[in-house]
């Protein structure tokens, strides 16, 4: 189980993710590869994510926008 800390970068990073990629029509699964290469990390599943690549994922998805 996460910890606090961890557990709120997700929330913050979904808060930035899902608009993100449903404004842009993309389908789920496109959007999780998209912020993967984004990232480059192999999987950037948000809830599987550890805080350094939650924190990895807000920053760059505030600097897509």
């Amino acid at each position: 189980m996460a910890d606090r800390e961890t557990m709120n970068l997700r929330k913050q990073a979904h808060a930035l993710f899902d608009p993100f990629w449903k404004s842009r029509g993309m389908k789920r699964g496109e959007a999780y590869k998209y912020l993967s290469n984004l990232v480059g990390v192999k999987s950037a599943h948000i809830g599987e994510s550890d805080a350094d690549t939650c924190r990895r994922i807000i920053k760059k998805l505030t600097q897509t926008k």
